[in-house]
């Protein structure tokens, strides 16, 4: 039979209590009083070797640049001597799913250029596929400075026939691809657009049965004979197409 603890274990336990409860106090007051005295006269020099630890540390750190613009240009993935041009003045709503299929269906080394005016340019840039390809360098869109100008048919002429224009826009083309917005490329053919390198100019007949492959519409031609043939010919404004010859 066990015996109740008597009066005097319990006093005893709670004078212990006490007395643990006062120390714990007085140490923690006792702790705050001497940060408070003495921590505003050593807090710079608390604050000086935190900053030298900091900076040992820093120098520690191997240096990482990153450039956000670095110099790779990515047209230089394509082959620079083939472009694939498409002029056209007016906003047209199937500009971009064409530029699209003529990229798939034409080599993967041709470039492409839009040449239009402010309004068309912005109908093909509005598109999230035309500007990644902008941005992979695939294609340029371009509004040409004055003197230039391609709202009409006229305009276009004139541009075609100027070797300025080949020369400041195109200065490292060779073969190029023309074609128009009602002009399109089968993606079933067994030809390749590279097959056509050695021709100087090919383009489909004007009339069934003319062999003399003079439509410019979708033409594939090259430049340098183009710019050598204007060396000694000009065509006189406001007459015949750029892409017909009188014979």
């Amino acid at each position: 039979m066990s015996s109740s603890p008597s009066r005097s274990n319990l006093l005893g336990n709670g004078v212990l209590v006490i007395n643990k409860t006062r120390i714990l106090l007085l140490v923690a007051l006792t702790a705050t009083w001497w940060i408070a005295h003495f921590l505003p006269r050593y807090r710079p020099a608390v604050e000086g070797h935190i900053k030298n630890k900091i900076s040992s540390a820093a120098e520690k750190i191997p240096a990482v640049k990153v450039d956000w613009y670095p110099n790779h240009d990515p047209r230089e993935q394509f082959n620079a001597s083939k472009v694939a041009l498409l002029i056209e003045g007016r906003p047209i709503h199937h500009l971009v799913p064409q530029i699209l299929h003529m990229i798939s269906v034409v080599p993967p080394d041709w470039r492409f250029v839009f040449i239009g005016t402010n309004k068309s340019v912005e109908v093909v840039s509005r598109s999230f596929a035309t500007q990644y390809h902008k941005a992979n360098g695939k294609l340029d869109l371009i509004v040409l400075p004055k003197p230039w100008k391609v709202d009409s048919k006229e305009d276009v002429f004139r541009v075609l026939t100027d070797v300025r224009f080949y020369d400041e826009f195109m200065p490292e083309v060779e073969w190029l691809l023309k074609y128009e917005s009602d002009s399109i490329m089968c993606g079933n053919s067994e030809e390749s657009l590279n097959d056509w390198l050695d021709y100087d100019w090919a383009g489909a007949p004007r009339v069934a049965g003319d062999h003399f492959a003079g439509n410019g519409g979708l033409s594939f031609r090259r430049v340098s004979t183009v710019k050598k043939i204007l060396g000694f010919q000009s065509r006189i404004n406001d007459t015949t197409p750029e892409d017909e010859c009188q014979r």
